[in-house]
């Protein structure tokens, strides 16, 4: 009678290891799919994000309205894509990003704010630094290597686009 209840508590064990190892495998598994989930909700709205403060360049208004769209979705773009961000941002957001901090120095400098420029200027070379832009635009494009190279860069892409 002892052997009959060692064996069925042995298969009784075996049993629940095989639940409990089921039900780990099922929840990492949808954990993982929440997570892909929630990251292409991220890229969705960071798109959004992106297409909207491109029209907003390339659209009607004012120059002020324009530094405005620049300014917020670089603050977005930054911090998505920041250290403690869950999002990881790819390159194309990166140069993107790159390409708005360009657009916001020359903004800056055709309403006279040079001291504004600049520190945009810098953190486009910053960002193409970085992420290894320059390769990629060195493939396609001269080599970028002043700012009047980057502005120049930029302003060709923008024309492509309008």
């Amino acid at each position: 009678m002892k052997s009959v209840i060692k064996k069925a508590a042995l298969y009784l064990l075996v049993f629940l290891l095989g639940m409990v190892t089921g039900a780990i495998i099922i929840t990492s598994r949808l954990g993982s799919n929440l997570q892909n989930e929630v990251q292409m909700m991220n890229l969705v709205h960071i798109t959004y994000e992106i297409e909207d403060a491109n029209k907003y360049y390339f659209g009607n208004h004012s120059p002020l309205a324009k530094v405005q769209s620049l300014e917020h979705v670089v603050k977005y773009l930054e911090h998505v894509c920041s250290a403690d961000a869950e999002a990881k941002c790819e390159n194309a957001v990166y140069y993107d990003m790159t390409t708005f901090y360009v657009r916001l120095g020359m903004l800056y400098e055709m309403s006279g704010k040079l001291e504004m420029a600049s520190p945009s200027f810098a953190k486009a070379f910053q960002l193409a630094n970085e992420k290894g832009l320059f390769e990629k635009w060195r493939a396609t494009e001269k080599e970028v290597k002043t700012v009047e190279d980057l502005k120049r860069y930029v302003k060709g892409k923008d024309k492509k686009l309008q």
